[in-house]
């Protein structure tokens, strides 16, 4: 069954169609369950339902957030509603969103801060198509994102089909396209990211709706959210696939708001593969030290322990261009080292450029343009 086959699904208890700036906009339950909502709505009738409900969570990004909803706004396929909900922002969040002048977007403006998760549940929850598609308010799309990936959806049973989009990773203003292939339908998320040093990020997110609802994304946690959420989909048996194209921006550069850079979040991590990993392979296990736990103690300034790390899970059959990455980024004290820049700009001359983007550049090939890039992102991804 195609999507636009879908009925648009009933506003969920608590959730109202259209809040005004006094009504609450949160579900029952949430700790701001009174927050106050503002709504730019359809007027009755006269634009067709929303085929697509993009999610955009934030908190404290009024810099960044524009060109995210701008990104969604300006799909190429124009039946979307975009729902941005803003995390207890104490910055001009508000002010930036309210000047856009756009009545498929809704903005629901949170009392406190309540984490990430809370803001996407919320989100997913007040949803009125039957497709969401997250979006980080710290990346933004390309203009067909929406389009080519439910394209694909189409071909699949589209109401437990998770579709998700390979990536261009964005890092001081320059675009370079993730260089792995994308998942097989049937390999496990967990050995796709940690075994094969696969990018399964939100921003690349298409879920049912239901679904969505049916399997939240947990609140308790503060790390290795994407990860989680696509683990427990996948446990309720949802096919994930990933498109073969980059439709989408992900802003890796290094910003002070990034969690990866609190220590505190080691032992969350930690805590989270030993409960959510308990059945992994050795393998997937080795990886996942390898692929987060290295990153994580090098963002935290533990360099000795990152080399420790690394040395003890280094392994021929785990992703070799992953491993040697972060090796690279453990003796020079870099995100990005001249020497892995080197080796990628012999990458693409051999390959002769990749088909999404010119090598090295920010300037993505015909039909993939980007937004502008904007102020490059200073640090991990809160919202």
């Amino acid at each position: 069954m195609a999507p636009s086959d879908f009925a648009r699904p009933a506003t969920p208890e608590g959730v109202p169609e259209s809040p005004s700036r006094d009504a609450p906009g949160a579900p029952p339950g949430r700790p701001d369950a009174g927050v106050n909502a503002d709504e730019r709505s359809d007027s009755a009738g006269e634009a067709a339902a929303p085929l697509v409900s993009a999610v955009i969570c934030t908190r404290n990004r009024a810099d960044l957030v524009v060109r995210a909803v701008r990104s969604a706004l300006a799909q190429t396929e124009p039946r979307i509603e975009v729902i941005v909900v803003d995390d207890g922002s104490t910055d001009a969040t508000e002010a930036v969103l309210a000047a856009i002048d756009d009545d498929r977007l809704r903005v629901i403006v949170g009392a406190e801060r309540c984490g990430a998760n809370v803001r996407r549940n919320q989100g997913i929850a007040a949803a009125c198509a039957p497709v969401v598609a997250l979006l980080d308010s710290d990346d933004w799309w390309a203009p067909d994102r929406i389009a080519r990936a439910l394209a694909v959806l189409r071909d699949q049973d589209a109401e437990r089909t998770v579709v998700l989009a390979r990536a261009h990773f964005v890092r001081g203003g320059q675009v370079f396209a993730d260089p792995l292939p994308p998942k097989p339908a049937d390999r496990p998320v967990a050995d796709h990211v940690y075994r094969h040093g696969g990018a399964l990020q939100t921003s690349g997110m298409m879920v049912p709706t239901a679904l969505a609802r049916a399997v939240p994304f947990d609140e308790t946690l503060a790390v290795n959210q994407d990860t989680d959420f696509l683990m427990r989909l996948e446990a309720a048996s949802a096919r994930i696939v990933q498109t073969e194209d980059r439709l989408y921006y992900l802003d890796v550069s290094p910003r002070a708001d990034r969690t990866t850079l609190n220590p505190a979040v080691i032992d969350a991590s930690r805590a989270w593969s030993a409960r959510a990993g308990a059945r992994w392979p050795r393998l997937t296990r080795r990886g996942y030290r390898m692929h987060d736990l290295t990153r994580r103690y090098l963002a935290a300034g533990r360099r000795g322990r990152a080399l420790v790390t690394w040395l003890g899970c280094v392994d021929p059959r785990l992703d070799p261009r992953g491993q040697l990455r972060i090796l690279l980024q453990i003796l020079f004290v870099a995100e990005d080292p001249a020497p892995l820049r080197r080796l990628r700009a012999l990458r693409d001359k051999l390959r002769g450029g990749d088909r999404d983007a010119e090598p090295g550049t920010d300037r993505p090939a015909s039909g993939m343009a980007a937004m502008p890039p904007g102020r490059a992102r200073e640090g991990g991804r809160s919202s």
